[in-house]
């Protein structure tokens, strides 16, 4: 291990997928969290391993879509007539390939981080981070809910100015 023991790496991820749920809508919708809600996850990012990189991945990936995708679960069975044995792993399934992409941004920024200099990964992780989304978001792939975009959804000054640069460029910021 690089630096980063496993129980501190699960208690980071931990931590990130709490600080998601308290900044996205649906949850604490208290949005300024989301400024540092993925830190926790970038130190394991950058100081673990590949191993724990790729479990925590899916492992915060999984957590915050269970927690912000709950509703899944109440629309399958309510708009679709089907019992809860169909509609609790449909959501699990749909979470666990969500969290696909956050451990592909895992295993590319860990990469990244000791190729380039600290300067340039702050420009490369969140233009990763969107790029993972907009691939996600392709009808044919994809699940567009849930960005990071979304989580300043209910404060006016931030999300006009996704009239310039979509949901997208918020993800970004």
């Amino acid at each position: 291990m690089k630096g980063v023991s496993p129980c501190t790496a699960v208690l980071l991820s931990s931590i990130t997928i709490l600080l998601l749920w308290l900044a996205m809508p649906g949850g604490g919708e208290f949005w300024p969290v989301l400024a540092v809600a993925c830190v926790p996850f970038l130190v394991v990012v950058c100081k673990g391993n590949r191993k724990q990189v790729v479990l925590c991945g899916i492992f915060v990936g999984t957590g915050h879509f269970l927690v912000q995708l709950y509703w899944i679960v109440f629309v399958l069975g309510q708009y679709g007539g089907l019992p809860l044995f169909v509609t609790i792993p449909a959501l699990v399934l749909l979470s666990l390939y969500m969290a696909g992409y956050v451990m592909v941004f895992g295993l590319l920024a860990n990469r990244f981080v000791h190729s380039f200099s600290p300067f340039v990964c702050l420009w490369i992780f969140p233009g990763l981070w969107v790029g993972l989304d907009w691939l996600r978001s392709i009808p044919e792939s994809g699940f567009p809910w849930m960005d990071l975009g979304y989580g300043v959804a209910l404060v006016p000054l931030l999300f006009q100015s996704a009239d310039i640069w979509g949901h997208f460029g918020l993800t970004f910021l």
